[in-house]
């Protein structure tokens, strides 16, 4: 049966070929006829054309079990094809003949003006081309060249010719400026410069002229000398500022927002003292109890605290502070100058917070409250040390002038 059914297959293939065949050689007919009109319109019906007609319409109406079909003359255009090969290279012709001048073109336009050159060298100086020039004396002081060319009475130079550099003003009575108590000053006019003095036992600390020379005393690198001093700083009972830190996380003294400073008493007692020649200095130790006189505010998130300090809670009474006491040296003006506080021996049970049940939990490490303990004293301390000096006679020490 596969063999029966094939056959009809074949068949069928080559009279549809035919026709196609048929209808492309009829095209070609009316083509001769209508140049113009390129469409063609028939009835397909088993593999045969009939009624075919020009135009988009049969010759006439296509029966039953039949397709009408339109088509076109020219079919869609083939797809390009490849490249041919490159012919052979042509013989290469002889050299033609020299062609004639060409005619002279016009003159161009003029170009713009080029950069201006480096400068030549300078020609020699002559010693009249230098005198009267403008010069600058070492004071700083501008003065013009004098060139002197019949030599100085000087050892080796009376045959010399020198330039010197002369002042056009009269200095020291322009430059000499009026100076306070136990100072002078002397002015060189050969030299433009200014010296200043101080009286005997007087220093000038501030480098300033206006105030003369305001410090009287030598101030001997002595136990007695930084116990008097250390003394005066750290002994017996001060009430000393906790400033008011509104930016800071707690806040510190600022109820509702408001900064409040608060106070802390200081009393120390058994003063030691360690001398470090090599650095000019004593290093002081003292004992001191710290008592809030009223408590410290502490502003948490969503909680208003009060800090209080006592170091009678703890284990031990007293805290140790120690401060460095700096002399100058012999050469420079003789005051004493303090150096970073620092405190030792304080304890968590020295600080209470009361407050809400946010105030009891706060985790504020003992860090925090050293600092506020270090930076209340460290501002007493500098605010009174400058009012200590060396004093002459058994007293060693009184309140600078």
């Amino acid at each position: 049966m596969n063999r029966l059914l094939a056959t009809p297959r074949r068949v069928l293939a080559v009279g549809t070929l035919a026709a196609v065949a048929v209808v492309v050689a009829t095209g070609y007919g009316y083509a001769a006829v209508t140049a113009d009109n390129q469409t063609y319109t028939g009835c397909l019906q088993s593999g045969a054309l009939t009624n075919i007609a020009i135009g988009e319409t049969p010759l006439k109406a296509c029966p039953k079990n039949s397709t009408q079909i339109s088509w076109n003359q020219t079919g869609p255009q083939g797809a390009q094809g490849l490249q041919g090969i490159p012919g052979i290279p042509g013989e290469k012709g002889e050299h033609g003949d020299k062609g004639d001048p060409g005619v002279q073109g016009l003159r161009g336009e003029q170009g713009p003006p080029g950069p201006q050159g480096i400068p030549g060298p300078s020609g020699a100086a002559t010693l009249a081309s230098l005198a009267g020039s403008e010069c600058v004396r070492t004071n700083g002081v501008k003065g013009n060249v004098v060139v002197n060319v019949a030599g100085t009475g000087e050892p080796g130079l009376s045959n010399a010719i020198t330039l010197t550099c002369e002042g056009t003003t009269n200095f020291c009575a322009e430059s000499t400026p009026e100076v306070g108590p136990h100072m002078t000053v002397a002015c060189d006019e050969a030299t433009d410069t200014l010296s200043f003095t101080c009286d005997d036992d007087w220093h000038d600390i501030n480098d300033s002229t206006a105030d003369g020379c305001e410090l009287f005393a030598l101030l001997p690198l002595t136990e007695e000398v930084a116990r008097a001093a250390a003394n005066s700083l750290l002994l017996g009972t001060q009430d000393v500022t906790v400033a008011a830190n509104c930016a800071a996380t707690p806040t510190i003294g600022c109820p509702g927002g408001v900064p409040v400073d608060s106070q802390v008493r200081v009393s120390g007692s058994d003063i030691g003292l360690t001398k470090v020649a090599a650095a000019s200095r004593f290093d002081v130790t003292a004992d001191v109890s710290l008592t809030t006189l009223t408590s410290i505010p502490l502003g948490l998130p969503g909680a208003d605290c009060q800090l209080t300090i006592d170091t009678a809670a703890g284990t031990n009474a007293n805290a140790q502070v120690h401060l460095p006491l700096h002399f100058l040296p012999p050469e420079s003006p003789d005051h004493i100058t303090t150096g970073a506080v620092q405190f030792t021996g304080l304890e968590a049970a020295d600080f209470q917070i009361s407050g809400g049940f946010f105030c009891q939990v706060a985790d504020i490490g003992i860090g925090f409250f050293l600092g506020i303990v270090q930076d209340a004293v460290a501002d007493a301390v500098n605010a009174r040390q400058v009012e200590f000096c060396g004093a002459p006679g058994p007293e060693l020490f009184m309140t600078c002038p």
